[in-house]
């Protein structure tokens, strides 16, 4: 599966559940736990999203700028 569709997927669950969080907070007001487990699952999916975003090792692009490319790793 390609990364940017686990990203995608990811941020879908954190939305969700930052939404859920939302509606758990005004409606259940006597017990904030739905709310904290809620609020907390959305805040661990999109920790592991940003992760992998910032961990993301992109390869150069051999077919574009190709000139740029040799001046850059220093190739004749």
């Amino acid at each position: 599966m390609d990364i940017d569709k686990i990203r995608n997927i990811l941020n879908l669950f954190f939305m969700l559940l930052a939404l859920l969080a939302v509606i758990f907070y005004f409606t259940m007001a006597q017990d904030q736990r739905f709310f904290l487990y809620t609020c907390g699952a959305a805040i661990i999916i999109k920790m592991a999203e940003s992760f992998i975003r910032f961990t993301k090792i992109t390869k150069p692009n051999k077919d574009k700028n190709s000139d740029y490319d040799k001046r850059r790793y220093h190739q004749a």
